[in-house]
């Protein structure tokens, strides 16, 4: 907030939140990936939540004379409407393993037929990737707010000081 310039350190943050969401999607395929899985979750984890209060203020701003509860509450609404969208998505997307991939999983033993029978989600990996790479290019490309709240505020303060002056 001291630098003034919240929609630059968003968009900031979203070129290393897609840059992570890109290594994680990468790092997913290939075994043995853990600490490269886990370096990217971190990175991610940091510069997503560490922008969250940022992008909320922004959302205030935005909507501004607007209650901010009321933002708030479709901010929340839209991810949890996201967030069923991605689990209806996700069944399709998976697909039974190769007889090679079988042998080397380690989700269940041969010849059980539980409910947890391992899949191939490379294709629902594929899927969010680019969904979240699509709305963070969208957000970096297309945002552009007049700071309404902010500007309200000044506005106040300098009707202040012009009737303090007289």
């Amino acid at each position: 907030y001291k630098l003034k310039k919240p929609v630059l350190i968003c968009k900031v943050s979203g070129i290393v939140v897609i840059t992570a969401l890109v290594l994680i999607g990468y790092f997913m395929r290939i075994p043995n990936q853990g600490p490269a899985i886990i370096a990217s979750c971190i990175l991610l984890g940091i510069f997503a939540i560490g922008s969250y209060p940022i992008a909320l203020e922004l959302l205030v701003e935005c909507t501004y004379p607007v209650d901010q509860a009321i933002g708030t509450a479709f901010m929340f609404l839209s991810s949890a409407l996201q967030g069923v969208l991605l689990m209806v998505v996700e069944n399709p997307l998976g697909y039974d393993l190769s007889l090679e991939e079988m042998e080397i999983q380690t989700c269940v033993e041969e010849g059980d037929e539980g409910h947890q029978q391992p899949k191939d989600y490379s294709s629902y990996l594929n899927f969010i990737t680019i969904y979240m790479l699509v709305l963070c290019a969208l957000f970096m490309l297309c945002f552009k707010t007049e700071m309404k709240r902010t500007n309200a505020d000044e506005d106040s303060k300098r009707k202040e000081a012009i009737a303090n002056v007289r």
